[in-house]
């Protein structure tokens, strides 16, 4: 290769800190920071030699510092917002849509518990009736009655009759009822004159006393016990239906934010790959201006600038459909997304992640709070009670009915008297049914409960191995993206290495620019995939704490 008289400073590597890339300073020296293994920031100085030509001054050569506002992007006029993964996830739980669903359906669920219970709620009733008639009276009537009766042809007669009372269904599946009832009658039978225009009253009055009771079928009131234990079971799974809910959105968000912190960062990098293709595309102007270089160089320049220039406009765009992912899970309207620009505050944790417990103690404490697994542990019990049901109905109809009755008649009303028990009257019986055969709804019923049940005890098994390899999987996959993110940060030093060794070769006159190109696109592009090693490490964490369920108790009491 023929060697070139005259020194030449390339630009500006694209990317000098990826712990901090945004806040750049550039000197003779220029400080790269990057993170230790135990999270610590570590210094990585890069001589760079010193003017393009005799005539350019380092300053000039190497000031970027008036180009910061296009190395972090106009923010002039844009809405900047603090954004923090504890601030998103705050965000989202309070303002998400689904969330709000599930809170709601939460609400609902246990509504149903009062609901059911409502069956035990004392019931008062009472009914007031009034009737009268005017017909012929039949020849047994007549004879049936007093001496003057039968001399009259017509009954004449009005009834007036108010009952009042409190039912209430006992937990034994029996019925209370207790009652307090009043007639009037009033006609032309009841005086003992014959003239059939007068008419008199007589007043009864009872107090009533009635229970029923179910000897075999529904004894215990298994229906409607077992329907409120259903609903109390579906509570339970309502409520780790909302927690499954609220892990998918914890994840979701922060998720999103690390792929928000990703396509900020390699934003970054091509914002300062643009500058430094420009700078270069300037300084090639000058050299071909002066005669020092061919103008295929400058071609060259200009051509490896639009290209990076297209490959910002990538970036920009990658950065903006995350913008919009992420106002739709804070429910917000972007409507000028442009005019928004989020500062990120929480960086990645490079801290290895470190199992404090035996995996299967790990397992089983993750088993017993996994929402699938409560689910369906919590269906394994609702058809329990729906077998429950199906036995008792299994059962003949055999009910007891008691009664007493106080009763009282006056020519007057007096509502006290009932309460002499002076004339009781009493009954007891029972009401017994059932199907010729055997009875094939509460056979059906039972046997289609036993199968959802065997199908969910499948299920449950299916979900305690699947949790068990996930978890598995998980763990590995965090150990695997802690080690690949180390491993590339060893590859950026060696990079570097190869990068400082192209300049020198370039300055004292044995390289070519094109390989100082190659070289830097290749530093650039490990850069990118370190961020996307940190980024990934912090991906495998969150799927982690997905799996195992811990992410909620970071953000949720």
């Amino acid at each position: 290769m023929i060697k070139r008289p005259v020194k030449y400073i390339p630009a500006l590597l694209a990317s000098c800190s990826i712990a901090g890339i945004g806040s750049l300073g550039v000197a003779a020296e220029t400080d790269y920071l990057l993170m230790d293994r135990d999270g610590a920031e570590q210094s990585f100085w890069l001589n760079v030699s010193a003017t393009l030509d005799e005539q350019t001054s380092p300053d000039d050569a190497l000031d970027v510092s008036s180009k910061s506002d296009t190395v972090n992007r106009d923010t002039d006029g844009k809405e900047e917002n603090l954004l923090s993964t504890d601030s998103l996830v705050a965000r989202v739980l309070a303002e998400n849509a689904q969330v709000t669903f599930s809170e709601l359906q939460k609400q609902v669920t246990a509504e149903k518990v009062n609901y059911e219970q409502g069956v035990y709620q004392t019931e008062f009733f009472s009914n007031l009736k009034y009737d009268d008639a005017h017909v012929p009276r039949s020849a047994g009537e007549k004879l049936s009655e007093s001496t003057n009766a039968p001399n009259k042809q017509i009954l004449d007669e009005s009834n007036t009759t108010l009952n009042v009372g409190v039912r209430q269904m006992l937990k034994s599946g029996g019925e209370l009822t207790a009652s307090y009832s009043a007639a009037e009658k009033n006609n032309n039978i009841i005086p003992s004159s014959a003239d059939p225009s007068v008419r008199d009253s007589e007043f009864t009055t009872a107090l009533n006393l009635q229970l029923t009771q179910p000897l075999l079928q529904g004894r215990g009131n298994v229906a409607v016990e077992s329907r409120i234990r259903r609903a109390s079971l579906e509570v339970d799974i309502a409520d780790a239906q909302h927690r499954q809910q609220l892990l998918r959105l914890v994840s979701q968000s922060l998720s999103s934010y690390w792929q928000l912190y990703k396509a900020t960062r390699f934003l970054d990098i091509r914002d300062l790959a643009v500058l430094n293709g420009e700078k270069m595309a300037e300084n090639i102007a000058k050299r071909v201006r002066s005669g020092k270089e061919p103008e295929s160089a400058l071609v060259d320049a200009q051509s490896e600038l639009l290209k990076r220039r297209a490959t910002r406009n990538s970036a920009r765009q990658a950065l903006n459909e995350i913008s919009y992912q992420i106002s739709t899970l804070m429910n917000s309207d972007a409507r000028n997304l442009g005019r928004v620009h989020y500062l990120l505050e929480s960086k990645p944790n490079r801290a290895p992640f470190v199992l404090t417990e035996s995996f299967e103690d790990y397992y089983q404490r993750v088993l017993a709070i996994w929402p699938n697994a409560t689910i369906l542990r919590q269906n394994i019990a609702i058809q329990d009670e729906e077998i429950k049901v199906a036995e008792n109905s299994n059962l003949p109809k055999l009910d007891l009915e008691l009664g007493y009755t106080s009763n009282d008649l006056s020519k007057s009303f007096e509502a006290g008297n009932v309460f002499d028990a002076e004339y009781p009257s009493w009954y007891v019986g029972v009401n017994f049914s059932m199907p010729i055969g055997e009875n094939r709804r509460a056979l059906a019923q039972k046997t289609m409960a036993s199968l959802k049940q065997e199908q969910h005890i499948a299920d449950l098994q299916a979900v305690e191995v699947s949790l068990k390899n996930d978890l598995r999987a998980r763990l590995f996959q965090v150990n695997m993206a802690y080690q690949e993110m180390n491993n590339l940060e060893e590859n950026i030093r060696i990079l570097e290495n190869l990068y400082n060794a192209e300049v020198r070769k370039f300055n004292v006159g044995y390289g070519d620019l094109k390989d100082i190109y190659i070289r830097e696109d290749a530093l650039n592009l490990e850069r990118q995939r370190y961020v996307d090693g940190l980024v990934k490490y912090e991906l495998a964490k969150v799927s982690l704490a997905l799996a195992d369920g811990s992410l909620l108790n970071k953000y949720l009491p």
